[in-house]
């Protein structure tokens, strides 16, 4: 596949390179849901955004599991803009400390999180996932951010209190 992928980029390398300069930056998009998302909460929280995907996430978690990332291991995530889908998911992520990462999996369950429709304790990475929209519309993308703002703000109030006691266990653990 690597092959292939490189002979058809240097027989067509203008034109990709035009495709992908055309396209726009996604991360402009997780910038605007992110902002509306943190505007709803408080300022205890804050995002990461690049052009993939976008880590909404409490400081205090930062702070508490000492992660050097700058954004915490447990986190809510935008991501799939660049492949014109929206999804939402709950992420945990090593982060190079799998003893933190072990550490807080079993403190997350320990509480009534796995409870809550569609919450997966199980999972290795993605608690939770959920396709926002498919196949936007470039024209549409405006009602998908307030979309995309408007079910993480109920993901978040509806789950981040579970996080909140698993990574202040967690953390007294260390």
């Amino acid at each position: 596949l690597n092959d292939l992928c490189l002979r058809l980029y240097n027989n067509h390398k203008i034109a990709i390179d035009l495709i992908i300069a055309a396209k726009p930056a996604t991360k402009h998009y997780y910038q605007n849901m992110a902002l509306k998302v943190v505007k709803a909460l408080d300022e205890e929280w804050d995002y990461k955004c690049t052009n993939s995907y976008c880590a909404i996430f409490k400081k205090s978690w930062v702070d508490k599991l000492s992660t050097t990332t700058g954004f915490s291991i447990v986190h809510y995530e935008f991501n799939h803009l660049a492949n014109n889908n929206l999804r939402i998911l709950i992420h945990i992520e090593s982060q190079n400390d799998q003893e933190t990462y072990d550490r807080l999996r079993e403190e997350i369950k320990k509480t009534d999180l796995g409870n809550i429709k569609n919450i997966k304790i199980g999972e290795p990475r993605s608690l939770y996932s959920k396709l926002v929209k498919r196949n936007i519309d470039p024209e549409d993308i405006d009602n998908v951010i307030e979309i995309g703002a408007k079910d993480m703000v109920m993901l978040i109030n509806k789950t981040s209190n579970y996080f909140d006691t698993a990574v202040d266990a967690a953390s007294k653990l260390e």
